[in-house]
């Protein structure tokens, strides 16, 4: 077996990460979770303290540390590599700042990075994605197109009007740019849905409440 941990962030990407390892024969065996104390170019930051839920939806232990930067991410990668986890499945797409230093650092802890989603075709991805049982909520906004999605469920019902924006206006359908941010509230890898209430401001949805709906 290749026993893997899943770097989670509460968004899509790195939560169908997992779910492709999990379809590809790994060992899902724990989750780990960077919670940056500031903005940070490296890891997603809206709603990751949640991510510990994420984690007890699937029966995963749940690893985290705290920080910004590389240094939070070998602290967490070497507390994995003690724990005799061998591979961290991460969602990266496109973005080479954030591959190459997630490589770096699982290398100096003797990790390998697995990243299934690594220059897939972003629209197949998204409609796969949906396909697969994921929901997600639009949670913030980079683009002028995408503010009045914020605190939107994404699913079959509208993923196709999400492309449709993404084409005509020219932008990564998903969200790789920083076009928006995403909390997963349904997978095929929880034993049960979430439903959330927040409140949107200043073009953020922030969550207020969190219920666990049994599927």
């Amino acid at each position: 077996m290749r026993p893997l941990a899943g770097l989670l962030s509460g968004g899509k990407d790195s939560l169908y990460a997992l779910w492709l390892s999990h379809l590809h024969g790994f060992d899902v065996v724990a989750a780990g979770s960077v919670r940056p104390a500031r903005d940070s170019l490296l890891f997603h930051t809206p709603n990751v303290d949640l991510v510990s839920l994420h984690a007890e939806l699937m029966g995963l232990p749940l690893y985290t540390v705290k920080g910004w930067d590389e240094g939070a991410l070998s602290t967490l990668f070497c507390t994995l590599a003690e724990k005799n986890i061998k591979w961290v499945s991460v969602g990266a797409l496109a973005s080479d700042f954030q591959r190459l230093r997630f490589v770096w650092a699982a290398s100096d802890c003797g990790l390998k990075i697995y990243a299934p989603l690594w220059h897939v075709n972003p629209f197949r991805y998204m409609i796969k994605l949906v396909e697969d049982g994921f929901r997600f909520i639009i949670v913030s906004a980079g683009v002028y197109e995408l503010k009045e999605w914020v605190g939107r469920e994404v699913g079959p019902h509208n993923i196709s009007e999400l492309l449709n924006l993404a084409r005509e206006h020219r932008f990564h359908p998903a969200g790789e740019g920083g076009e928006y941010e995403s909390f997963v509230i349904a997978s095929p890898l929880f034993k049960a849905r979430l439903e959330v209430k927040g409140r949107k401001r200043e073009g953020i949805f922030r969550i207020e409440e969190v219920k666990v709906v049994e599927n």
